[in-house]
């Protein structure tokens, strides 16, 4: 597991440290506080710098990508987007991510370009500069980097589809970490997740188990074939108990999908991983959130999983207060960060303090 977090020159970050990390983490802030970019920072880390992430993280927000005029139609990943202050200029461009004690951080650093200047796609301009990509010790390169051509405005000179393989990152690794954004999945991603949780891990019951929480009849779940045509709402089925027939899982609101759509992504990360929730109560009553928090909190620690949280929700943070109150056990398991970019050093709180903090009515978000 992550014990700190320390972050230089990273989106809203010039250098940003968070500390006594726990195996279930709160991120509270502000709007814009950054609560998000912590998110994306660890996915970067934990995956070793695959470009392919940054190209997830773009999309994702989706005014991220550009386009050149010399390739209409290709999206490619806008680097100064990462950036401290926006900018490409060699030097100066430079971002790093690391954790301690842990293994080596990431970096990413916009170097001139040189000899053996890897090629681009034949239909993209030159490039103008390397964006070098790396662990780092000591804000130095250490071992092996990888190098993609970039353009002057910043841009990624390779199609985001045609990324090869990272080489310190195998198939293994979009399990290993994994992002739940507000937004709700379609079926069919729905789907490939099931199919992937099938295949390999055998633990549909634990999904099961969470789902219950919210609808307690609800007894199995079927998942349309994967790369079916059949992308509307209503294209997962669930069994429900004393009914002969199974009704589409639509018919029980967004909330529901939404709990599936957690309850699948803990039992799919891979034993060790991290789960990064990014204001994972949408849709989702305060009333569930006292036992979901169990859930999540006993799952976590069945599979050595990691868990981050971003919220403004007061009603995840009375949750994990009244979970914290009821052993010693609960209350290490958890914890609460305040983040903001003007400041040097996330705010961190205890279960205990949390607890505290909830009983006295002060403000922790």
């Amino acid at each position: 597991m992550l014990d700190s977090l320390t972050i230089s020159n990273y989106r809203c970050f010039r250098e940003f440290r968070v500390n006594k990390l726990a195996r279930i983490n709160l991120l509270l802030g502000k709007n814009n506080s950054g609560k998000t970019a912590i998110l994306e920072a660890i996915m970067l880390l934990a995956t070793r710098g695959d470009p392919g992430i940054l190209f997830q993280i773009s999309r994702r927000r989706q005014d991220e990508l550009v386009q050149l005029p010399a390739i209409p139609g290709v999206p490619l990943v806008d680097f100064a987007q990462f950036v401290h202050g926006r900018s490409t200029a060699i030097g100066e461009s430079d971002f790093y991510i690391s954790s301690q004690p842990g293994p080596p951080g990431v970096g990413f650093k916009v170097d001139p370009l040189a000899t053996g200047t890897p090629p681009t796609d034949l239909r993209l301009p030159a490039p103008d500069a390397l964006l070098r990509i790396g662990s780092v010790l000591d804000g130095k390169f250490t071992g092996e980097t990888f190098v993609w051509p970039m353009s002057r405005s910043g841009a990624i000179l390779f199609p985001p589809n045609r990324f090869p393989e990272h080489a310190q990152t195998r198939y293994g690794a979009a399990q290993h970490v994994m992002y739940l954004g507000p937004g709700l999945p379609t079926s069919q991603e729905l789907g490939t997740m099931w199919g992937f949780l099938q295949m390999t891990r055998g633990l549909e019951q634990q999904v099961y188990k969470i789902v219950q929480l919210m609808v307690p009849e609800i007894v199995d779940i079927v998942f349309p074939p994967v790369g079916s045509d059949n992308d509307f709402r209503g294209a997962v089925l669930v069994g429900i108990e004393g009914q002969k027939n199974r009704v589409p899982l639509g018919n029980f609101g967004d909330g529901v999908r939404h709990l599936l759509q957690v309850a699948i992504a803990i039992c799919s990360v891979l034993q060790g991983g991290i789960l990064l929730l990014d204001e994972f109560e949408n849709g989702l009553h305060y009333s569930l959130m006292p036992r979901l928090w169990k859930a999540i909190i006993q799952a976590a620690k069945d599979r050595d999983i990691q868990i981050f949280a971003a919220t403004h929700s007061n009603d995840c943070v009375n949750a994990l207060a009244g979970i914290a109150g009821e052993s010693s056990d609960l209350s290490t398991q958890v914890a609460a960060h305040q983040i903001d970019s003007q400041l040097s050093d996330g705010i961190t709180f205890s279960g205990h303090e949390i607890r505290i903090a909830v009983e006295h009515e002060i403000e922790v978000r």
